[in-house]
C-alpha cells in the first residue's frame, strides 16, 4: 500500500476524458465506510438524486429539475448550438403520452444550409434558412389537442404584435380582454363588410332597419299621387323661374296628373325655401338656397347645389353630380349615379345606394374627407371603395360599436370566384381577406398592400365547398432595409409557425414511446431491453440481496443517440430500506444501471427492486 498523503499528490485540473478512469476516495459516514468512486458514478449520483444547479442563487421553485442562476449588469444567458449547418437547434416540451410525432411543442431555428424543399421534422416548406419558429403539434385523437395559447393573464394587461422594428412605434396591434386596437396610420383593407347589427352614425343616431324608411317612403309616394298633391313656392325667384314654376304647378294639378309629377327641364336658381309634395324632375342645373323639403321622390339629372338645409320623405335618385351643403337628412332611399359631396350633417334612415363600376383606377368610390385642406392622397390600386382622411394632427378612427347580451362588432371579408351576381367558389391558395398597413415613403406609399409595411392574410387551404373551407392565416412583415415582405407567423389548422425567433438553452427530450415495463430474468445482473425515453424496469428478486454490496446490469434502449445524452433513474418500489440506484457508462444504444443495498447489517432479504428511468437527449 503506498504511504503518500493526499497532500503529496501533483494537483491536475483536469479529469480524465474516459470519466471512469478518474477515481476519488470517498467516506460514507452513515456506514464509517471509505471506498473509491469515479468521476462518472460521482456525476451521476449528484445528478440522479439531487437538482442540477448551476450558480449561487438556489433553487427558486417547486419540482424544479435544473436552476441556472447569474449575476449580470447586463443579462445572463444559456445558449445550445447546432453546429451542423444542414440541421437546426430545438428546444422541445413533450406531453406525457408525447412521441416524435403527436403532441409536443417546438420552438428552434435552422440552420444556414437548411432545406425546407425536403425537410427532415415537422416544419414542412414554411420556414426558410436561419428562421425561427414555434409551433404545437398534436393530433385527431384527442379533439382539443395542438392548441396555442400565446397572452397574458393579469388583468389590463395586453399582447402586441411588432413589425418592423422594437420600439413603441412598431407596434402595429395591441390584444387586451374585449378590445383590440391597431395603429394609427394602419390601413385595413376590407371588403364585401355584411353589418348585422344596429348601425350608428357619426352624428350618433342609429338605425337597426329600413322598416321605418320603407314606411315613410309608401306614405310620400301615396301623398303625391293622391287627388290633393300640390307643389308650394316661396317667394324671392326671378320672372323666368317662376314662370317654371308655375307650369310645373299647371301640370300638376291638371286632371292629366295621375303621377303628380314636377318636371322642371331648364336650369333653376331658388332663393327661398321650397316644399314639393309630389315627385320632382330637375332636369337642368339646379341651385338652391334656401331649404328644400320634399314629401315625393324627387330626381335630380343635371347638377344640384344646395346651400340651405335638404329634408327628403320620397326617395333621392341622383345622375348628375349632387353637392349638400348644409344639412341633409333622407328619410326614403338614395341612389347615386354621379358624385355626391356630402359638407354638412347628413342623417339617413333610408338607404343610400351609389353604383359605379367606372370610377378611375387611382380614385375610390366613396370619400370621407378631414383634412383642413379637404385633400387625400389617392389610392395607389383600383377597386378603392372606400377611403376614409382623417383630421390634421388627429389619431384616424374607425368604430364599430354593439350593444346586447350576445353580440359582438363585426369585420368581415367575404371573397368569391366569378362576378357579384354569379361567384364561384374559391380554389385552394386564394386570398380570401387582407388586413395590411403601409406608410409613406419619400415620395409616396409604393403600389400597395404586398410592398412594405406588413400585412395580415386569411387564405383558403383547399377548394371551398359548402362544407369544406379549410383556412390559413399569414402575418408578414417588412425586414429592415428592406421593401419586401417576408411571411412571420403562419397559422394553419392547430399549428403556429413563427419564423425568426431566437432560442437558448435548447435540449430535445427524446421523443420515442414510453415503455410499459421490462421484467429482469435469471439473476440481478441480467441485461434487459427497454426501449423508450421512459419506462420501468421490473428487477429479478429471487435471490438475496446483502447488505452492503451491489450489482450493475446493462439497460440496451435505441433511443440513447449520443454518449452526450442524459439517463435518470430512480427507484419505483422496493421493500430494501436503504436502496440506491445510479447510471454509469451511457453508450449509443444502451446505459448501465448500477444498485446498491445500503441497508445496515441483516438486512440481506430477497428484495424487490423496480426502477424508473427517463432519458434526455442532447442532440437531434
Amino acid at each position: 500500500m503506498s504511504s503518500i498523503k493526499i497532500s503529496q499528490l501533483p494537483v491536475s485540473s483536469n479529469v480524465n476524458p474516459n470519466p471512469v478512469d478518474s477515481v476519488f476516495p470517498m467516506t460514507d459516514t452513515t456506514l464509517g465506510e471509505t471506498f473509491q468512486l469515479s468521476a462518472l458514478a460521482l456525476g451521476n449520483s449528484l445528478y440522479a438524486n439531487n437538482s442540477l444547479v448551476v450558480g449561487s442563487g438556489g433553487i427558486q421553485l417547486p419540482n424544479t429539475v435544473a436552476q441556472f442562476t447569474g449575476i449580470s449588469g447586463g443579462y445572463t444567458q444559456v445558449n445550445e448550438q447546432n453546429l451542423n449547418a444542414n440541421g437546426t437547434a430545438d428546444f422541445i416540451v413533450t406531453a406525457d403520452i408525447g412521441s416524435d410525432v403527436n403532441y409536443y411543442i417546438d420552438m428552434g431555428i435552422t440552420n444556414s444550409n437548411y432545406s425546407n424543399v425536403s425537410p427532415f421534422n415537422s416544419l414542412g416548406t414554411s420556414i426558410e434558412p436561419l428562421s425561427g419558429y414555434l409551433y404545437v403539434q398534436g393530433n385527431a385523437t384527442y379533439a382539443n389537442s395542438g392548441n396555442l395559447v400565446i397572452g397574458t393573464v393579469n388583468p389590463g394587461t395586453e399582447t402586441r404584435l411588432l413589425a418592423g422594428g422594437v420600439g413603441m412605434e412598431n407596434v402595429i396591434v395591441k390584444i387586451k380582454s374585449g378590445e383590440v386596437k391597431v395603429r394609427a396610420n394602419v390601413v385595413l383593407n376590407v371588403a364585401n363588410v355584411v353589418l348585422v347589427n344596429t348601425v350608428t352614425f357619426y352624428d350618433g343616431t342609429k338605425q337597426t332597419t329600413a322598416g321605418v324608411s320603407n314606411a315613410y317612403a309608401t306614405a310620400a309616394f301615396a301623398q303625391a299621387n293622391s287627388a290633393g298633391a300640390n307643389t308650394v313656392y316661396q317667394t324671392g325667384v326671378n320672372t323666368t323661374q317662376n314662370t317654371w314654376i308655375q307650369s310645373a304647378w299647371n301640370e300638376a294639378n291638371t286632371s292629366l296628373q295621375n303621377t303628380a309629377s314636377i318636371i322642371i327641364p331648364g336650369n333653376v336658381t331658388i332663393n327661398g325655401s321650397t316644399t314639393l309634395n309630389s315627385n320632382t324632375y330637375y332636369n337642368g342645373n339646379t341651385i338652391q338656397y334656401g331649404s328644400v323639403t320634399t314629401y315625393g321622390n324627387l330626381i335630380t339629372i343635371g347638377t344640384m347645389t344646395t346651400t340651405g338645409n335638404v329634408v327628403t320623405t320620397g326617395n333621392l335618385t341622383a345622375t348628375g353630380p349632387v353637392t349638400f351643403n348644409g344639412q341633409f337628412v333622407n328619410n326614403g332611399t338614395t341612389y347615386n349615379n354621379g358624385t355626391t359631396y356630402l359638407n354638412g350633417n347628413t342623417t339617413t334612415t333610408g338607404t343610400f345606394i351609389m353604383t359605379n363600376s367606372t370610377f378611375a383606377a387611382n380614385s375610390y368610390a366613396i370619400g370621407i374627407i378631414g383634412s383642413s385642406s379637404g385633400q387625400t392622397q389617392p389610392p395607389v390600386a383600383d377597386g378603392t371603395m372606400l377611403q376614409i382622411t382623417g383630421k390634421d394632427g388627429v389619431n384616424s378612427k374607425l368604430i364599430v360599436d354593439a350593444a346586447g347580451t350576445g353580440v359582438y362588432a363585426l369585420f368581415n371579408g367575404r371573397s368569391m370566384r366569378g362576378l357579384a351576381n354569379t361567384p364561384s367558389a374559391l380554389l385552394s391558395g386564394d386570398t380570401i381577406v387582407r388586413y395590411g398597413g403601409n406608410g409613406y415613403g419619400a415620395t409616396g406609399f409604393g403600389s400597395g398592400v404586398g410592398v412594405g409595411g406588413a400585412k395580415i392574410d386569411y387564405v383558403a387551404a383547399e377548394n371551398f365547398t359548402d362544407t369544406q373551407k379549410g383556412t390559413n392565416i399569414i402575418i408578414a412583415t417588412t425586414p429592415v432595409g428592406s421593401n419586401a415582405l417576408v411571411t412571420a407567423v403562419t397559422i394553419s389548422g392547430n399549428n403556429v409557425v413563427v419564423a425568426n425567433t431566437l432560442t437558448s438553452n435548447t435540449y430535445v427530450y427524446g421523443s420515442a414511446t414510453a415503455n410499459s415495463g421490462v421484467t429482469q430474468i435469471t439473476s440481478r445482473t441480467t441485461g434487459v431491453t427497454a426501449n423508450g425515453i421512459t419506462g420501468t424496469i421490473i428487477g429479478y428478486s429471487a435471490s438475496a440481496f446483502q447488505h452492503g454490496t451491489g450489482y450493475v446490469f446493462t439497460v440496451n434502449n435505441s433511443s440513447v443517440l449520443h454518449t452526450t445524452d442524459i439517463v435518470f433513474v430512480s427507484v419505483q418500489n422496493s421493500n430494501c430500506p436503504v436502496p440506491q440506484v445510479s447510471v454509469a457508462n451511457t453508450r449509443v444504444g444502451s446505459f448501465d444501471i448500477c444498485v446498491f443495498n445500503g441497508s445496515g447489517a441483516g438486512n440481506d432479504a430477497a428484495y424487490t427492486m423496480n426502477v424508473n428511468f427517463g432519458i434526455i437527449r442532447v442532440g437531434s
